[in-house]
């Protein structure tokens, strides 16, 4: 039995933003999560940037398993979530995997619930009260086991359905990205090991000015 037309495109967005999610926090993984040289590293090259972008992932990861977890209506706006998707799978008659399912969503938003208070009150709204009370701080996070737990929970939920529907295994947390942060991690340890070359005098410091790609990224093409 393939997925049925009446969830077909709920299914196939939510199923989208769950594939890209697990490949975004992939990324966050190759950079922040392999080793402290690996840290070290990114703090020689550009300790800003990468910050920066350390803060820029995991924000984009609470916010999009937050979406995920949102009720099908918002007042009168309709929302694309979990819940979305278990209703129109209990329309299509699907009774019983739609109960099963709506169990799952509990467990999802209670491995959420911490992220959907972070969402509320600093990565989505500025909360008032929480600002100046000096409480946004103790809604900095999260730890990667939170996120990971969530993604698991996540994860069970679209198998379930997946599984139902195909007959078949999705393993979301084996997304592989064909260019990922790997490249990134190699073009730096180039960049570290020529300016160890640099160091010992093996090349020459204005080398790297006097190369043509160096101009070209700086200055753009003559």
């Amino acid at each position: 039995m393939a997925i049925p037309t009446e969830i077909e495109s709920a299914w196939n967005f939510l199923h989208g933003e769950v594939t890209w999610l697990h490949g975004r926090w992939y990324i966050y993984r190759q950079l922040y999560g392999t080793s402290e040289y690996r840290i070290e590293a990114l703090n020689k090259v550009a300790p800003t940037f990468f910050g920066s972008l350390q803060d820029i992932l995991v924000d984009d990861v609470q916010l999009t398993l937050s979406r995920l977890a949102d009720p099908a209506q918002t007042g009168r706006f309709q929302n694309l979530t979990l819940e979305t998707l278990a209703q129109e799978i209990m329309d299509a008659g699907h009774k019983a995997l739609a109960a099963d399912l709506l169990g799952r969503l509990g467990d999802y938003r209670d491995k959420c619930r911490a992220i959907l208070e972070r969402r509320n009150k600093r990565l989505a709204h500025y909360d008032r009260v929480t600002h100046e009370a000096d409480r946004a701080e103790a809604l900095r996070g999260p730890s990667r086991a939170e996120i990971e737990s969530a993604l698991d929970s996540l994860r069970i939920f679209m198998r379930r359905v997946h599984e139902y529907f195909e007959h078949s295994y999705m393993a979301y947390e084996q997304f592989v990205l064909q260019t990922s942060a790997e490249n990134l991690i190699y073009a730096i340890a180039r960049a570290l090991r020529y300016a160890e070359l640099v160091d010992s005098g093996k090349i020459d410091f204005v080398d790297l000015f006097e190369s043509d790609a160096f101009r070209r990224l700086r200055n753009g093409p003559a």
